[in-house]
C-alpha cells in the first residue's frame, strides 16, 4: 500500500522543543499518557538535555533544509513547580536553561530563544517560581493547565490552582492556560464555563489541547458532535478568548492565521528520545492500536508529519470544504486514532454559525477590543469588505 503526500506544511522560522523533565507529579489526571507519577527525578538525564537539544536541532535544520530565527524551549513534567521538590531543582533549572542558550548560540549566535514552563498550578512556593522567570537573563513565560474533571483530588486544590492563576496573571507573566478536550471536561464546561469566563476577565488566553487517545479513550474521546456543543457554548456565553475558536472569527477577519498544529516544526525529547510522532510521544497504545494495521507499518518518524497532515485532510474531507484555504486546520492526531469517528468538523460548523449570525461576530469584536479592520461578510450572494468602526466608549460596533 501506497500513501498520497497533499502539501500542507509552509516552512516557518520558528521551531518548538518540547521537554519531557520528569514524570513525578502531585496529581492524577485519567486522561493523562504518564504512569510512573512517583518516579525518581533523573538530574544527569536533565543536565544532558543541552547536547541532545542542539544535536537534534542543528540536524533537523540541516536535513530539513530550515530557516529558523526563533525556538521555543517547552518544559514539562510531571509537575515542574509541585511543592515537594526541594529547592535545589530551581538551580538546576536556571543552569539548564543557561547551558541550552550557550549550546544553540555556539552554532546559532542570532537564534532568538524563549523558555516556556508549563505547570498544573497546584503549588504553595509561589515565590521561588517567580523568581525563577523574572529573576534571569532569558526570557521565560508560564502557562498553566486545568481541567474540571479527573484533575483536582479536592476543591481545596482547585482553588489553590485558581489563586495561582490570579496571582500571576496579576504580575503579568501568565501566558495561557491549556485544557485538555476530554469528553467529562467538555461536559463539564458547558454544565458551568464560569472558571474560564474568570480566565477571560483575567485577561488569559485559553489554549486547548485535543484527547490523544489512550487505553482509556471509550470514557475519555469526545465526538464531533460534542465539540461543537463546547465552542456553540463559548459563543453564547461570549467567551471568545480560546485561541483555536478566536482563530474561526479571524476567517472573517482581514487576519493571516497560522495552521493550529503544525508539527513540521515541533519535537518532542521523552526520556532521551527525540520524537516528532505524536501518537508515539503523547499515547501509550501501540502504533497498530493507535493508527490500526493499516497505516501503522508505513508511518515512520521520517514521515509521519505529512502523512498524518495528508491522512487528516482526507479524513477530515477538508479539500472539499469551502472554508479550506483559511482554516486553521484541526490537530490532526486528534482525529487520526483509528476508532476516531469523523462526522461534522467542529470548525466548519462555527464557520458557518458565524456566517449566519452577524451579532456573534459583532459580540466578538466588542469583547476582544478589536482595532478597525476589514470583515468580510456576505453581501448578495458575494464576499465584500465592509470596514468596522469600534465605538469604544459606547462599547458598541457600527457596521
Amino acid at each position: 500500500m501506497t500513501i498520497s503526500i497533499i502539501p500542507f506544511y509552509k516552512k516557518l522560522n520558528k521551531y518548538e522543543i518540547s521537554c519531557v523533565l520528569f514524570e513525578k507529579c502531585n496529581l492524577k489526571c485519567k486522561f493523562c499518557f504518564e504512569h510512573d507519577r512517583s518516579a525518581k527525578i533523573d538530574i544527569d538525564y536533565i543536565k544532558s538535555l543541552p547536547q541532545i537539544i542542539i544535536d537534534n536541532l542543528h540536524k533537523t535544520i540541516v536535513n530539513d533544509d530550515l530557516t529558523i530565527n526563533h525556538v521555543n524551549i517547552m518544559f514539562w513534567g510531571g509537575e515542574v513547580f509541585m511543592d515537594g521538590l526541594d529547592d535545589g531543582i530551581f538551580h538546576i533549572y536556571r543552569q539548564l536553561m543557561d547551558d541550552i542558550e550557550h549550546e544553540i548560540h555556539h552554532l546559532y549566535p542570532k537564534m532568538d530563544i524563549t523558555f516556556s514552563w508549563l505547570s498544573n498550578g497546584v503549588f504553595m512556593k509561589r515565590q521561588r517560581v517567580v523568581n525563577l522567570l523574572t529573576d534571569t537573563n532569558h526570557r521565560c513565560i508560564l502557562g498553566f493547565s486545568y481541567d474540571p474533571v479527573d484533575r483536582f483530588s479536592s476543591k481545596k486544590q482547585e482553588q489553590l490552582m485558581i489563586d495561582n492563576v490570579k496571582a500571576f496573571a496579576d504580575i503579568g507573566i501568565l501566558e495561557r492556560i491549556s485544557i485538555t478536550l476530554t469528553k467529562p471536561n467538555i461536559e463539564a464546561l458547558i454544565n458551568d464555563i464560569s472558571v474560564l469566563l474568570l480566565f477571560q476577565d483575567l485577561g488569559i488566553n485559553i489554549d486547548v489541547n485535543y484527547y490523544i487517545a489512550n487505553p482509556n479513550w471509550q470514557t475519555q474521546l469526545p465526538t464531533d458532535e460534542l465539540l461543537t456543543l463546547f465552542f456553540k457554548t463559548c459563543i453564547s456565553n461570549k467567551l471568545f478568548n480560546i485561541i483555536v475558536l478566536e482563530k474561526v472569527f479571524w476567517m472573517f477577519l482581514n487576519t493571516n492565521i497560522e495552521k493550529h498544529c503544525d508539527c513540521h516544526q515541533c519535537s518532542q525529547i521523552t526520556k532521551g528520545v527525540w520524537s516528532v510522532d505524536c501518537a508515539k510521544r503523547s499515547s501509550s497504545l501501540s502504533s497498530d492500536q493507535f493508527y490500526g494495521s493499516t497505516y501503522a507499518s508505513l508511518i515512520t518518524e521520517e514521515n509521519t508529519n505529512p502523512i498524518k497532515a495528508s491522512l487528516g485532510i482526507l479524513k477530515r474531507g477538508c479539500l472539499t470544504c469551502e472554508y479550506h484555504e483559511k482554516c486553521q486546520m484541526p490537530c490532526w492526531i486528534s482525529i487520526l486514532f483509528n476508532q476516531y469517528q469523523c462526522t461534522s468538523c467542529p470548525y466548519y460548523n462555527i464557520a458557518k454559525m458565524i456566517e449566519n449570525d452577524d451579532q456573534i461576530l459583532k459580540d466578538y469584536i466588542n469583547v476582544r477590543g478589536c482595532d478597525t479592520k476589514y470583515l468580510w461578510v456576505h453581501t448578495t450572494g458575494a464576499i465584500a469588505p465592509v470596514v468596522v468602526h469600534i465605538d469604544h466608549l459606547n462599547n458598541k460596533v457600527n457596521v
